[in-house]
């Protein structure tokens, strides 16, 4: 595999996990708040795994015969963690919110057809039990 950076397979760890662990452990320790921070590196690290489930399991034996493979996978990955550009909230805003409200929404409704009448049931059978205990509790 040809490669123009010494070390890139470190440089590679860096960019991939070191540093948005990093970021992700200040964000939660921290308690920073903020929608684009949490988003950033939920989807982040979802990307992550799924370019390294497909990186692994589909494409490794085509990495040998693409040159610079190796630099142009630290660029991508670079562009999604970086502050300035903050690429995975980018992708999430611009491409994938959208489609997963859509699709949350019908799940949900199907979720609510589906098991609605039992959570309703469940709800109203515990709320008759608070009731009845907080009466025996008034009671005594």
């Amino acid at each position: 595999m040809l490669s123009v950076v010494p070390f890139i397979g470190l440089l590679g760890v860096g960019v991939q996990l070191v540093w948005p662990a990093a970021c992700t452990f200040q964000m939660l320790v921290k308690g920073e708040k903020g929608e684009t921070k949490i988003v950033q590196w939920t989807i982040y690290w979802v990307i992550y795994l799924l370019y390294t489930f497909v990186e692994r399991n589909l494409i490794f034996f085509l990495i040998p015969y693409f040159p610079l493979y190796s630099e142009l996978k630290v660029l991508a990955f670079l562009w999604l963690i970086h502050p300035e550009f903050q690429g995975a909230a980018f992708l999430w805003y611009k491409f994938l919110e959208k489609p997963h409200k859509m699709a949350d929404e019908m799940m949900v409704e199907k979720l609510d057809k589906t098991f609605g009448s039992v959570v309703n049931q469940m709800i109203s059978h515990k709320r008759k039990e608070d009731f009845d205990k907080a009466r025996t509790d008034k009671d005594e």
